[in-house]
Parts: structure tokens; sequence; C-alpha cells
């Protein structure tokens, strides 16, 4: 399964590396140059409850969705604030099976769309409103 994390900052690494020490496999999407090339050469580590020590590697590590290709599973991480941003970013590994995830820092379930005029997009709504912010339509 190809899972991508978009925004892997300090919540995102968080996530990402439980999911990790589960075994899965994912593909860490951030601008944050200098952080994901750490990530890359040297993996994390991650440190459970103050105990257990784990240096996770393997992961694969991206500025942009530009080049990772389609997944399976998109993992939106960021903050509410970024969410726009990140979803325009995130169209090119988003194909009609994606399923996109929202861990948005902030308001969840609930994300109000700036560019709506303050309408508030529900768990019914949010598919029609993502895609038609990906495909570049206005809400």
């Amino acid at each position: 399964m190809k899972i991508a994390m978009i925004g892997s900052g300090a919540a995102g690494s968080v996530f990402a590396g439980y999911m990790r020490l589960g075994g899965a496999g994912l593909t860490l999407v951030d601008p944050y140059k200098e952080h994901m090339d750490k990530i890359a050469a040297d993996g994390l580590t991650f440190v459970i409850n103050g105990g257990e020590t784990h240096q996770l590697t393997g992961f694969k590590t991206a500025y942009s969705a530009d080049d990772i290709g389609i997944m399976d599973i998109v993992i939106f991480m960021t903050k509410t604030n970024q969410l726009d941003e990140a979803l325009k970013g995130a169209a090119p590994c988003i194909g009609p099976e994606t399923v996109l995830v929202s861990l948005v820092l902030g308001r969840a379930p609930v994300y109000e769309y700036g560019r709506s005029g303050g309408i508030l997009l529900d768990d019914e709504s949010t598919k029609a409103a993502v895609r038609k912010i990906i495909e570049g339509g206005e809400q």
C-alpha cells in the first residue's frame, strides 16, 4: 500500500513514527528541506513515553508531491490554515481511488474553507469540496 503523509513536521513525524513502528511504508512530504534530508539520511529517533527508543529508517521523503506518484492513501497532517495549499500541492499524488485522511491540527472534523465565504464543510460535503479545490475550481 502506498501512503503519503503531507505535512511531516513535529506532529506528522510522531504519527509517521507510530505507523512505521507498526510496519507501514510511507512517503513523508514536507517543504522543509533540512528536515526531510535528515529523515532520509538518518531516519527518526522515536522514544515512547520516555522509555523505549527506536531508530526508525526506511522512510521515503519528498519536498513536494510532484514526483511521488499516485498514492493509495494521503494523510494530511498540517495546521488548519495550511490545508488549502496542502490540498493543491497534493493533487499530483491523488488518483480516483485515493483515500484522503485529514488529521489536520485545528478545528476538525469540520473545516471552514476561507474562500467559501464561511461555508462549513461537513463530512458529507468535504469530498466534493476537496475535489473542486484540487481540480482548480472555485468553491
